[in-house]
């Protein structure tokens, strides 16, 4: 793309791609890159994550420096960065490493996470001989930092342990930063520790939880990338697929030996793109809905919303669809939006199951989220019924019943959107988790409008026939909106569940 641009205003042929052309005798423009520095702990997903920034063509990565309280140790680690740089062709980019325990406690990842990570998951890379730079994790960052012509976006994947250090040893940087952004925490939805204390945490915040308080209550540019937002781009066996027929660089092809060594992990449903959606949006930020938060991080490492807290952005959603496509794009070397067109079409005998999850995408796109009750008709087969887990009588709601229900919902919040945060299909059932979100600005059943953001979570399962829905079944979970509204109270469903 930029080869092109600088042959269309030069007018000559060019052997090398250069940050500055000339075209006249009397001036010269600059392409200015985004200065990017990464902080890492090395976990599966953030070896795609730092391939994709190294291959987006608007952004230049200054350093790499490894947390040794990640899920890496710290030579392994580092070695690794450097053989990803290489593979990357950029290979003499500045890698160190910090301090290997938080700055208060002794939590630390499972060591099967580390031992596999540290191996890379079983992949061979070519060795790059290059060694760390001789600064530590801390030097190298505030040396980058400070030694930036512009200011820097700082992109942490791990614990925090080396941005709190650095924040203490040198305050001064924050002023050179354009925005930190940072995977890690969950508000409102479950975290993903499940040691006793630390249910509500999400890892990279959970490990040291210090750090994480102290970046922060820092004061600094911060944008959050928490779960709330990666749960809703879950990796897919249809995305293995896709990759498998789609990989034409060194990048996108390790992407594929990656998937193909956690085949399994990928099937089970748990698998997100945590640190590559992350890494995505520090590049792009359209692919967020990003929201203004007052945060703070308790001793569990859970990230609370408090009047104590800091203002903090916080992407509360992601636009899956649209990652996927640029990931994929620009791991193969084409422009992060290239037409979807361009993207191969899923092999011959996934193709019905690919068509039954679009038929369900449209129906809650379409039907549920623009309350569009010709697009049911359309979609849904006679006879269609939709079972609510709830309902005990087997009678199941009518499309026409259904209709209904649905518009009761947009009375409640006229502004509701729908998220589709997982979808997969097997035969001919679709099964799904969507979550649809609004203002409560109208009535709902005997519960006045309250004004407050919501959010309803859903569970489905589709059984579709000839490209007709015959069957829903729907678990929604009722107990949190009506709380969200304040039609009852935590202290109330607290006494209905025997918690207090």
């Amino acid at each position: 793309m930029r080869k092109k641009l600088l042959l269309l205003l030069v007018g000559v042929a060019l052997t090398a791609i250069t940050t500055t052309f000339r075209f006249n005798a009397a001036a010269q423009t600059t392409i200015s890159l985004k200065p990017v520095i990464i902080d890492t702990d090395m976990a599966m997903d953030d070896w795609t994550a730092i391939l994709y920034l190294l291959a987006r063509s608007d952004i230049e990565v200054k350093a790499i420096t490894v947390t040794g309280t990640g899920e890496a140790h710290c030579n392994p680690g580092v070695q690794n960065v450097l053989n990803l740089l290489l593979l990357a062709g950029k290979p003499t980019i500045p890698v160190t490493c910090g301090r290997e325990t938080p700055l208060q406690g002794n939590r630390v990842f499972p060591a099967e996470w580390r031992s596999g990570v540290d191996a890379m998951a079983g992949i061979t890379l070519e060795h790059n001989g290059n060694p760390p730079a001789s600064a530590t994790a801390v030097q190298l960052l505030i040396d980058s930092i400070q030694n930036s012509t512009e200011k820097v976006t700082l992109l942490t994947l791990g614990p925090l342990t080396n941005i709190a250090e650095m924040m203490q040893a040198d305050p001064s940087v924050l002023s050179n930063l354009a925005m930190i952004y940072i995977m890690g925490g969950a508000l409102a939805v479950p975290g993903n520790v499940m040691e006793t204390d630390g249910e509500l945490a999400e890892w990279n915040l959970y490990v040291d939880p210090l750090a994480a308080k102290m970046v922060i209550q820092s004061g600094a540019p911060i944008t959050l990338i928490p779960l709330d937002a990666t749960n809703q781009v879950p990796l897919t066996m249809a995305f293995y697929r896709r990759v498998a027929s789609d990989m034409t660089t060194p990048s996108a092809s390790f992407l594929y030996q990656v998937l193909n060594k956690n085949q399994g992990f990928v099937q089970s449903g748990e698998y997100f793109f945590w640190d590559t959606l992350a890494a995505a949006i520090t590049a792009d930020e359209s692919l967020a809905q990003i929201e203004d938060r007052s945060l703070d991080v308790i001793d569990s490492g859970q990230t609370v919303v408090s009047d104590q807290g800091k203002s903090v952005r916080v992407a509360i959603g992601a636009d899956g669809h649209r990652f996927e496509t640029m990931f994929l794009n620009v791991l193969n070397g084409r422009s992060p939006d290239q037409a979807a067109a361009a993207t191969p079409i899923p092999a011959a005998g996934d193709a019905q199951e690919e068509a039954n999850m679009q038929i369900v995408r449209r129906y809650y796109q379409e039907v549920w989220g623009a309350n569009d009750g010709s697009v049911l008709d359309e979609i849904a087969a006679p006879g269609f019924i939709s079972y609510f887990l709830s309902d005990d009588t087997g009678s199941g709601t009518t499309t026409e019943m259904l209709k209904e229900t649905i518009g009761f919902f947009h009375k409640a919040m006229p502004d509701l959107t729908v998220t589709i945060s997982d979808i997969f299909a097997d035969g001919n059932k679709v099964a799904a988790r969507i979550t649809l979100r609004g203002k409560h600005t109208g009535q709902f059943f005997n519960i006045a409008p309250s004004g407050n953001p919501v959010a309803l979570y859903m569970q489905t399962q589709i059984t579709l026939d000839h490209g007709k829905m015959t069957e829903e079944w729907i678990c929604l979970d009722l107990l949190f909106l009506f709380v969200q509204m304040g039609g009852i109270s935590e202290e109330q469903v607290g006494k209905l569940l025997g918690w207090n």
